[in-house]
C-alpha cells in the first residue's frame, strides 16, 4: 500500500495581490448576501400581517431584494474568479488522491500546480509496493480551475550484490518461452517480458498491457521484481560475469 500525507499545508503567503483580494472580498460579500437572504426569508415567512401574495408588503420586498443581492453577488464572484484565474498572482490549489492524501499549496497557475502535485505524489512512501501502481491526483484551484491526472509509480529494483549492479538478460534456461524470443509471452494487446539478473538471480517482469485495477484502464506498462536468488544462476555458463 502507498502512503501519502493526509494533511499537509504550505504556509500561506503574507501578501495578497489585487486580483486575489478582490476575489476574497467577493467571496465574503456572497456569504453575507446569502446570510441576509436567509434572514429576510425567515422574517417574511414568520409574518402574519399580510397575505402571502402581498407583493407590496415591506417584508416581501425585503425578501425579493435580498434574493436579487445574492444573484448579483454570485455574478460578481464569478467575474472576480475569472480575473484571478487569468492573473499570475499566487493562489491556493488543493491536491487530493483516492487514498485520502491531501495537500494545499500556493501557485501562480494550474500548470505550476500540476508540477507541484506530481512531485508531491511521487514523494509518498511506496517502499512496500511489489509492482507498478497508478496514483490519481485531483486538483481544485481557489480560482475555480480544476484538473486531474495520473502518476505512475514503479517499485524499486531489489539490491544486487555485484559491484556493477544488475545484468538483466533472458536465457531460456531460466525464463522459459520460445527459443527465438525467450521469456516473452503474449498478454492482451501486449506482452509480458521476463528477465533475470545473471549476477544475483533477481527477477523482473515487464507487462506492456497492464491494467490499473482501481479504474479498469488497460494498455498500461508495469514492472514487478523478485528478490535476489529467485533464479538459480549458478549453473549458467561461466562466461557470464557474476
Amino acid at each position: 500500500m502507498s502512503a501519502l500525507p493526509t494533511s499537509s499545508h504550505t504556509s500561506v503567503s503574507s501578501s495578497t495581490g489585487p486580483a486575489r483580494a478582490s476575489y476574497k472580498a467577493a467571496e465574503a460579500a456572497l456569504a453575507q448576501a446569502r446570510k441576509d437572504a436567509k434572514a429576510a426569508r425567515a422574517a417574511w415567512l414568520a409574518d402574519e400581517s399580510a397575505a402571502g401574495d402581498d407583493e407590496a408588503h415591506p417584508l416581501y420586498v425585503a425578501d425579493e431584494t435580498a434574493l436579487a443581492a445574492v444573484d448579483a453577488a454570485e455574478v460578481a464572484l464569478a467575474a472576480a474568479r475569472d480575473v484571478l484565474a487569468d492573473s499570475d498572482e499566487p493562489r491556493a490549489f488543493t491536491f487530493c488522491t483516492d487514498d485520502g492524501g491531501e495537500m494545499t499549496v500556493e501557485a501562480t497557475s494550474m500548470g505550476d500546480a500540476i508540477d507541484l502535485a506530481a512531485d508531491w505524489a511521487c514523494e509518498g512512501d511506496y517502499d512496500a509496493i511489489e509492482s507498478t501502481i497508478w496514483v490519481r491526483v485531483r486538483i481544485a484551484g481557489e480560482d475555480g480551475t480544476e484538473s486531474a491526472f495520473t502518476v505512475t509509480i514503479n517499485p524499486d529494483e531489489p539490491e544486487c550484490d555485484h559491484e556493477n549492479g544488475h545484468d538483466w538478460q533472458n536465457p531460456i534456461a531460466l525464463v522459459g518461452g520460445l527459443r527465438e524470443n525467450p521469456g516473452v509471452y503474449g498478454h492482451g494487446g501486449g506482452v509480458i517480458i521476463n528477465t533475470a539478473c545473471l549476477r544475483c538471480g533477481a527477477g523482473r517482469t515487464e507487462d506492456t498491457w497492464a491494467q490499473d485495477r482501481a479504474t479498469g484502464r488497460q494498455g498500461l506498462e508495469s514492472v514487478a521484481y523478485e528478490p535476489a536468488g529467485t533464479y538459480d544462476v549458478s549453473a549458467l555458463s561461466s562466461e557470464v560475469e557474476r
